[in-house]
């Protein structure tokens, strides 16, 4: 039993849905990863750089946080993460997006490579 793989596990963000190709821009490839427990996440930017949220840790049973980024208050609602199929989604706003409807944006991630033209197709 090793915990490297729990511990290493990067769960990245491939689709992006909705806003301005700046809005795209600023969570494309983001990751969530593991921490010591299997159900516990955290954020991070692409470069590697932790993001603060509220709550600090996201937990399979997190339904939403928030974070700030390229200087907004960023929403996440409808979030759901799954360490078993090592894939997580959600809906985003910010104040450029400021009303959850049904048009808000999404977001998708999941662990491993690139999903190539999806994710070029998402920020078309």
């Amino acid at each position: 039993m090793s915990d490297d793989p729990i511990n290493n596990q990067k769960i990245t963000i491939h689709v992006v849905e909705g806003g301005t190709s700046a809005d795209q821009g600023n969570l494309m490839d983001c990751y969530f990863e593991a921490q010591a427990s299997p159900d516990s996440y955290q954020f991070f930017g692409n470069g590697g750089n932790h993001i603060a949220t509220i709550p600090e840790f996201l937990a399979v049973d997190t339904p939403g946080f928030q974070f700030i980024r390229a200087g907004m208050l960023w929403t996440i609602s409808d979030f759901e993460i799954d360490q078993r199929s090592e894939k997580a989604s959600g809906h985003w706003r910010n104040p450029r997006r400021p009303m959850k409807s049904d048009d808000d944006g999404q977001f998708q991630a999941r662990a491993g490579g690139s999903l190539g033209g999806e994710a070029s197709a998402a920020t078309a």
